[in-house]
């Protein structure tokens, strides 16, 4: 029923314009020509919210007289908080804009034939994937070992995220880089990721995120 109306007021209102219009042009002289007033049709326009730039034509064509031309004395209304199909449907206007708010009524993302689309879309979260890393680090005498431990945590937390679906495997030889980047960091022994020695694999809607660090240093 929503359909059917908005397509009836849609058209009126566009029946409407091009009456005017069409009317303006082809008969503006010779209604010019006439004496005395003609009896005018009253019309109720009902708009579909607060006057704005959508309502152009139709102010235009008041301003300019066009209506008049067509023998049409117009009224624009704002319409109630139902919108103008009430209006429309219960005989009080003859015009109306309408709209449609929604894309797939009932929230079952099949839309009945109601969608003006034919593409669905749905979004889900993705899911978290904590990596934990565990190695030993050998570190420069003069670094700072907090230092050095938030440094590679900064490092793999970064790289985490420009893989972020992108690729569906964390890459252990790539965290090794990263973490002999980080300055302080001397040299690098027995990475695990996860407890494993191997990349780890990711679901189609996973995230990789940093989990427990377990960091030893050695001497």
């Amino acid at each position: 029923m929503m359909k059917k109306w908005t397509y009836r007021l849609l058209a009126g209102a566009l029946t409407l314009g091009l009456a005017a219009s069409l009317t303006a042009c082809g008969q503006k002289t010779e209604n010019n020509t006439q004496d005395g007033e003609k009896d005018l049709e009253k019309i109720t326009f009902v708009l579909d919210w607060t006057p704005n730039t959508n309502h152009t034509g139709i102010y235009v064509a008041m301003a300019n007289g066009y209506f008049e031309d067509a023998g049409l004395e117009v009224e624009v209304v704002q319409p109630p908080e139902d919108g103008a199909e009430v209006l429309v449907a219960s005989g009080k206007a003859q015009f109306g804009v309408s709209f449609q708010d929604y894309i797939a009524p009932g929230g079952t993302g099949e839309g009945y034939g109601q969608a003006p689309i034919g593409a669905q879309c749905r979004v889900e979260a993705a899911t978290g994937t904590e990596i934990a890393l565990s190695a030993t680090v050998f570190k420069l005498d003069t670094a700072d070992e907090e230092a050095v431990t938030a440094g590679i945590k900064a490092a793999v937390g970064a790289y985490l995220a420009e893989i972020a679906f992108r690729q569906d495997y964390v890459s252990l030889a790539r965290i090794t880089e990263r973490i002999l980047a980080v300055e302080g960091v001397r040299d690098l022994e027995s990475l695990t990721l996860n407890g494993g020695t191997d990349n780890v694999h990711l679901d189609e809607r996973a995230c990789a995120v940093l989990g427990e660090v377990n960091l030893a240093y050695g001497i």
